[in-house]
């Protein structure tokens, strides 16, 4: 089955940056896309076991790095 056809300016590259439905860019390769959550051990203080419960606690993401890419310029920067 062929590949979609995309009229957009930016069809040469692999990720494009979307919002609001414009396209903002396109770039060749994405790096950095991780997740990371810490769990965090809790016990109610009036139980009776001392068994606790885990919890998800705080999250991390990785530093997006977006390389060989164009930009539009036609989209002001605010």
């Amino acid at each position: 089955m062929p590949a979609k056809h995309r009229s957009d300016p930016c069809r040469a590259f692999n990720f494009v940056v979307e919002l609001d439905g414009v396209i903002l860019g396109g770039f060749s390769e994405v790096s950095g896309l991780s997740t990371e959550t810490h769990a965090v051990d809790y016990r109610q203080g009036n139980a009776k076991h001392s068994v606790g419960l885990r919890l998800p606690g705080l999250r991390k993401s990785g530093t997006l790095t977006l390389k060989r890419g164009v930009a539009n310029r036609a989209v002001p920067l605010q």
